[in-house]
């Protein structure tokens, strides 16, 4: 009989065990700039402005690509692996701006390291040395779809309020707590509100979209290491 229930005891530890160690984890990641000319640039992941350097950013495990708006229109990007706490650079890519001239670009790779007692995993960028202009141009300039513009009426709030509001990549006039009439095309069937606070984490909320509706997103902002 006793056999019977260390066997079930070891079974239980084993599932509990895996249970734990399979459930998803993130990481808060920071951008850091070591020079002037990266400080307090947009950060887009997928098109969708997510902070900007400087931010603290909690990410999922998983493989990601951000862009981050430099000097003279030009775009950096920078692919990286989430893992626990662990930030692994795999690649970046220096993206001239479309229909602008060309210069020379050399740009050292990032640098991923966490502090020692930090809850921060840090990613620092230099600032890139711009030489000679080239011949090239960039990329043909994208055409724009137009689109019927219609409005939601959009009610932000923060715990703590005064949390910063960035839509589409603008910064709304309010702070929260806050309701604010929104503009948005047809075509958007979502759209992902950006609240943000000095010290804190990034809140990032999307909202289904429809004509005429009202709409809430509510966020706890935290500290980095601490629950909200």
């Amino acid at each position: 009989m006793t056999s019977v229930l260390n066997l079930i005891s070891r079974s239980a530890y084993l599932v509990a065990a895996v249970f734990f160690y399979s459930e998803v984890q993130s990481a808060t990641v920071q951008f850091v700039a070591d020079g002037e000319a990266m400080t307090d640039r947009k950060i887009r992941l997928t098109w969708e402005h997510i902070g900007f350097v400087g931010d603290y950013l909690e990410l999922s495990d998983g493989e990601y690509k951000v862009s981050i708006a430099g000097p003279r229109e030009y775009a950096f990007e920078v692919s990286f692996t989430v893992n626990g706490q662990e930030v692994k650079i795999s690649s970046t890519a220096v993206i001239p701006p479309c229909s602008r001239p060309n210069f020379e670009v050399s740009w050292p790779s990032p640098d991923s390291r966490s502090e020692n007692n930090s809850e921060v995993a840090m990613i620092r960028l230099a600032d890139p040395l711009f030489g000679n202009p080239t011949k090239e141009y960039g990329c043909p300039s994208a055409m724009m779809l137009g689109c019927t513009k219609r409005k939601i009426v959009l009610t932000a709030t923060s715990k703590p309020k005064g949390g910063e509001i960035w839509i589409d990549g603008e910064k709304m006039p309010l702070l929260t707590d806050a309701t604010l009439s929104v503009p948005y095309c047809e075509y958007e069937d979502e759209k992902t509100i950006l609240v943000r606070m000095n010290g804190m984490i990034n809140c990032q909320k999307s909202v289904s979209l429809s004509p005429d509706s009202q709409v809430s997103v509510s966020c706890s902002l935290a500290k980095p290491g601490l629950t909200p």
